[in-house]
């Protein structure tokens, strides 16, 4: 659709599960179940509708592709990011167009998932809820101090990685940066603690330059003590070691909505000005149905709904980009 919300098309009109779309120049690429049902590969299609899709990860039989990402550095633009549990585990994945030039980016025994460009590097988010006793980290996130932040965190956490898969020097396979370490451990019983009751999770971030060698991310986020809904929330991305070690460290909120109220992936316009993101405020049914809405990136102001569909019909996971001929 466009950015006001017009011209809206279905792309795909199959019978399979298509979903994760995301806009690559002139094609289109997504997941989808439509060669083995229940088994999602990736997807590209041309933009204009000709054509038939392309199965990019034919030869992942058994395992699923999801989430995949384009970015917009000469780079980036070539390549799609996506994650996959071909080896077992979620992991981050990259890879050529055209599917070729595949190579695995991240390593770690705890999911990987929500990869997004982030100029010529990748940020996403790792699993690592319950993973550990309370107030403890196990594993550590970073095994090389000084530059390991002091509390890595244990819940869901948002990591960045070079675009080779590099992250802080050391050991082969090397690791991703912490780019949050929230840990906010509610001192209560046991399974109070293990990120079910006050704790900050962390989906969606999504990345912006700004030209001048500065980047700000955006990414929903729980209220610790707040799990019925989501806010919007932007921070500038630091160059090392954890842009944010509690929860006054986020910046500031974008959405304001009750607590009820579920704001969730966020998606930078191309220029930077806007940001486009699906929330339920409207379901009648709490978190039921989604649309999706356009905001200022700077405030969360001059709010515009871009799909008002009938309760219970869910439009989510918007994607801004750029089309090209």
């Amino acid at each position: 659709m466009n950015d006001d919300g017009s011209s809206q098309v279905n792309f795909t009109n199959d019978a399979a599960e298509d979903e994760y779309p995301v806009i690559c120049g002139s094609k289109v690429v997504f997941s989808s179940d439509r060669d083995s049902p229940g088994n999602f590969d990736i997807w590209v299609a041309n933009l204009n509708g000709s054509g038939a899709p392309t199965n990019l990860t034919p030869n992942t039989p058994g395992s699923n592709e999801h989430e995949p990402s384009c970015g917009s550095t000469i780079y980036a633009s070539n390549r799609i990011v996506f994650r996959s549990d071909m080896d077992g585990n979620d992991e981050i994945y990259r890879m050529k167009l055209n599917g070729t030039e595949l190579v695995r980016l991240t390593y770690h025994p705890y999911a990987d998932e929500n990869p997004q460009w982030c100029g010529d590097q990748i940020i996403f988010i790792r699993d690592l809820l319950g993973k550990a006793p309370c107030g403890t980290v196990s594993p550590p996130v970073c095994p090389f101090p000084p530059s390991c932040p002091s509390n890595p965190g244990t819940d869901y956490q948002i990591h960045i990685v070079g675009k080779d898969g590099e992250g802080f020097p050391g050991p082969t396979p090397p690791l991703a940066r912490a780019v949050t370490c929230v840990n906010n451990v509610d001192p209560g019983p046991p399974p109070a603690c293990n990120g079910t009751v006050d704790a900050v999770l962390f989906y969606w971030p999504s990345c912006h330059s700004d030209g001048a060698g500065g980047q700000d991310i955006v990414f929903s986020a729980y209220k610790p003590g707040n799990y019925e809904g989501r806010k919007i929330y932007r921070i500038p991305l630091c160059a090392q070691a954890c842009c944010a070690h509690q929860f006054s460290d986020l910046g500031p909120t974008l959405t304001a909505t009750a607590s009820s109220v579920r704001n969730d992936y966020p998606s930078w316009s191309p220029g930077g000005l806007s940001i486009t993101f699906a929330s339920t405020r409207e379901s009648v049914v709490v978190g039921r149905d989604w649309d999706v809405y356009r905001m200022n990136a700077d405030d969360g102001s001059n709010l515009i709904p871009l799909t008002m569909g009938a309760d219970e019909v869910s439009n989510e996971d918007p994607h801004w980009a750029e089309t090209k001929p």
